[in-house]
């Protein structure tokens, strides 16, 4: 079947004559000889162009300086060597982008809007005292799952000198909790002051990646290796000071103070930063209470049976 078809076009094509081509083949070559003088005189211009321009520059090193002989170069400055003109211009480059600044912070103090949360710089360097409490007789006893409970119990032991109202838990699940609590400690000129305390323990692996001490916090290494970072933020218009460990056994724990008493706002730290005029709340007291080695995921028993009878307005957890 193709092959018919095939012999059958073939035998159509035959019985016709071919179109006449007219002036094509006369017009293509006029226009390619019309390309070609074109292309003679903008080379021959261009020739010209580069050879007056190297005339122009010689005649312009050879005029005469001031004692009428050849113009002086200045000291160390090399010879002119004349080149021929680039053809075409390099393309543009687009402008590089200008390296990112990093983070940015606030310096206290500042104002902010009233629920806002504002990182501030990272504190100056202070010579705090990172040395491990040593764990009372009987502290390695048994331990169970820790709880907001057992947390606001052992608390209150490690930081004998506050009064601590109601706690509420902000956070509490397998992967850590959050408590907060209204205390109120002895203040300047033996008056109390009232600040909120907030402690989270939290299991993290932030030492086994290298990310513990973020670019907020100035850090510092403990006797047994436990970094430990100091920041500051604003809450509300309110500064807060927070002091985390990130101890190495998988867990962290932290304790941030926002100090309530206006009054207790403006007292200095050591390091920089708002300090609270608490005794026991001040960032040394935080750094000891964050070092002690009975924090971690599992509380004493002890702390877990107290949390329940002094803390009932907190989960209790689980036996």
């Amino acid at each position: 079947m193709t092959q018919d078809l095939r012999a059958l076009f073939e035998r159509e094509l035959a019985a016709h004559d071919p179109p006449p081509l007219g002036s094509l083949v006369g017009d293509a070559v006029r226009d390619g000889r019309r390309l070609r003088r074109r292309r003679s005189l903008l080379t021959t211009g261009g020739a010209a162009a580069g050879a007056l321009a190297a005339v122009v520059a010689v005649a312009v090193i050879g005029l005469p300086g001031p004692g009428g002989g050849p113009a002086d170069l200045p000291a160390g400055a090399p010879s002119p060597v004349l080149s021929a003109p680039p053809s075409a211009a390099p393309p543009a480059l687009p402008p590089t982008a200008p390296p990112s600044a990093g983070p940015t912070c606030l310096v206290p103090p500042r104002s902010t809007a009233p629920q806002a949360t504002v990182t501030l710089c990272p504190p100056a360097r202070a010579d705090y005292d990172l040395a491990v409490p040593d764990p009372p007789p009987g502290a390695a006893a048994k331990r169970l799952p820790f709880t907001p409970a057992a947390a606001m119990s052992l608390l209150q032991r490690l930081l004998p000198g506050l009064k601590i109202g109601d706690a509420r838990a902000l956070r509490y699940d397998r992967a850590g909790l959050v408590v907060e609590s209204v205390v109120l400690g002895e203040g300047p000129g033996g008056r109390y002051e009232k600040a909120t305390l907030r402690l989270g323990i939290v299991a993290s692996d932030r030492v086994a990646t290298g990310s513990a001490c973020g670019d907020d916090q100035t850090c510092y290494v403990a006797e047994d290796a436990t970094l430990v970072g100091v920041s500051d933020t604003v809450e509300r218009g309110v500064p807060v000071r927070t002091v985390t460990a990130f101890h190495g056994k998988g867990w962290e724990v932290s304790a941030a103070v926002r100090v309530e008493s206006p009054a207790a706002t403006t007292a200095p730290d050591p390091a920089g930063g708002p300090e609270p005029a608490i005794v026991a709340l001040g960032t040394q007291e935080l750094v000891t209470l964050v070092l002690d080695p009975r924090w971690g995921l599992e509380l004493p028993a002890e702390d877990v049976v107290r949390g329940r009878e002094q803390f009932p307005g907190l989960p209790p957890g689980k036996d």
